[in-house]
């Protein structure tokens, strides 16, 4: 079998939940409902990483309506780890109390950037929409 390389880095990824899971203590503890929603998005996420095979794809005989169900939750899941990633990167800054926060206005915006493009290429949706006949070869 040939070695098939993830387009995704594990280590942000792991980041990235890291971040996520402080966002939802956060809410937990300030009993908002958010928290709910940056739960089970955690959840599909480390599912996704631990089964995550490239050979994976759908076949195109799939209703076009559970294409798009696939679509609006990739971008559901990118969406709600980007922002509470970002809140946890945030609450970890805020925290250490630094003296001139301006300092941290690049690095912050750097790993905002990392985050967020890391994400879309762990839910990048070529990868699900292959057709049998790429599967079968």
């Amino acid at each position: 079998m040939d070695k098939v390389t993830k387009p995704y880095s594990k280590i942000v990824i792991s980041i990235t939940i890291f971040l996520s899971c402080l966002t939802l203590i956060k809410f937990l503890l300030d009993t908002t409902i958010f928290w709910l929603f940056i739960g089970l998005s955690i959840i599909a996420t480390i599912l996704i990483a631990l089964n995550y095979k490239i050979d994976r794809g759908y076949p195109n005989s799939l209703p076009t309506l559970n294409k798009r169900i696939i679509l609006l939750f990739s971008i559901f899941n990118i969406i709600i780890l980007f922002y509470s990633a970002s809140y946890g990167l945030f609450l970890i800054i805020s925290y250490l109390n630094i003296q001139h926060i301006t300092l941290i206005y690049i690095p912050y915006i750097a790993s905002l950037f990392l985050i967020l493009g890391n994400l879309i290429s762990f839910y990048q949706i070529e990868l699900f929409s292959k057709s049998d006949s790429s599967l079968s070869s």
